[in-house]
């Protein structure tokens, strides 16, 4: 059943970790709230898996089927495209990489 408004603290949580330094739970309120075309996922990382406490934090797309996600304390992302209804199992392309740290000037260059 979908609703006009969830609270995101009764938001039921898939979670998901890699080694002892990464996790997630995340909540699918787009489809909570029956959206079609524009995506809102929650997502929960633990104390102790970033530098903040605990963080929260709401995305918003409309590209479905298409993720970067950046880990700057980790100097990695990821990329993933195909997607079915924001089912990371469900893509066709998945890629995790780390990147070298950048000067910021040498963007402009």
């Amino acid at each position: 059943m979908t609703k006009a408004v969830v609270n995101v603290g009764d938001m039921p949580l898939q979670s998901t970790s890699t080694g002892s330094r990464f996790a997630v739970a995340t909540g699918e309120i787009g489809e909570a709230l029956g959206l079609k075309g524009l995506g809102a996922m929650l997502h929960a990382v633990p104390a102790g898996k970033t530098a903040f406490e605990e963080l929260r934090y709401l995305a918003l797309s409309t590209k479905p089927e298409v993720d970067v996600v950046d880990y700057p304390d980790a100097d990695s992302f990821g990329v993933v495209a195909g997607l079915q209804r924001g089912d990371f199992n469900s893509a066709t392309f998945k890629y995790m990489g780390r990147q070298d740290p950048i000067d910021p000037a040498d963007y402009w260059k």
